[in-house]
């Protein structure tokens, strides 16, 4: 929660009163993650909801004064990716002789 979500909403509370004083725009960047449950991932997933959530929120609350967009990337392979059981299309991958004992 620190770096995923309050790592963009600080920044956006100090900012706001200039965005809004000049018309400005927010861009930020989200995750497929916020609204896709995805294994071996709650908390990433969590965060990523919890901002997706604040920047729509907020983006009533200001209105036309502050133009919000949010970006909502999908599968990135990086170290957090790694060993999650994640393909490159973003389906999460089934072990077969796992799946056959349940």
């Amino acid at each position: 929660m620190d770096v995923n979500f309050w790592g963009s909403v600080y920044p956006t509370y100090y900012a706001l009163p200039h965005l809004k004083a000049s018309k400005g725009k927010l861009i930020v960047c989200c995750s497929a993650a916020g609204t896709v449950a995805t294994s071996r991932m709650a908390f990433y997933n969590a965060s990523k909801a919890a901002q997706l959530r604040f920047y729509e929120t907020l983006r009533t609350e200001v209105g036309s004064e502050v133009g919000i967009t949010i970006l909502t990337p999908g599968y990135v392979e990086s170290e957090i990716t790694k060993g999650k059981g994640m393909q490159k299309s973003g389906e999460v991958a089934v072990d077969e002789e796992a799946r056959d004992v349940l």
